[in-house]
């Protein structure tokens, strides 16, 4: 993954105790992250911040998990599906995004021992 460039902020979901106390405002690389104990409180963290610095979006980079709980927030996702069956792999309930359609889609097909075939794409809630 690249990382985001100068002046970005990451809000991390964490459950570690020691760095939930260690709180935010810590550099990395030219941005900024925190760490937050709920996907709730970063989203609400998120959008304030984007709000002061007039940013047009914020982005939820998450496992399964996350990304199943933050997409009643979302209208618009990103999602990455692997062609190949990766054991013990994470998986969206059924119809998760049955409502959902596609607006762009990039094919990454595997080359030698580098990442599974997968498909990378935009997709977005009906309004």
């Amino acid at each position: 993954m690249n990382m985001p460039g100068q002046g970005r902020w990451i809000f991390v979901v964490i459950r570690d105790e020691d760095l939930l106390e260690a709180g935010g405002n810590h550099h990395f690389s030219g941005c900024g992250f925190w760490f937050l104990p709920d996907l709730k409180t970063a989203i609400q963290s998120a959008r304030h911040l984007a709000k002061t610095m007039s940013a047009p979006e914020i982005f939820i980079a998450r496992g399964a998990s996350l990304y199943a709980q933050a997409l009643p927030h979302d209208g618009q996702t990103c999602r990455t599906i692997m062609h190949e069956t990766i054991e013990d792999g994470p998986k969206l309930e059924t119809g998760s995004l049955e409502d959902w359609r596609e607006v762009h889609y990039e094919r990454r097909v595997k080359v030698s021992d580098g990442f599974p075939d997968q498909t990378y794409s935009v997709i977005e809630r009906p309004s």
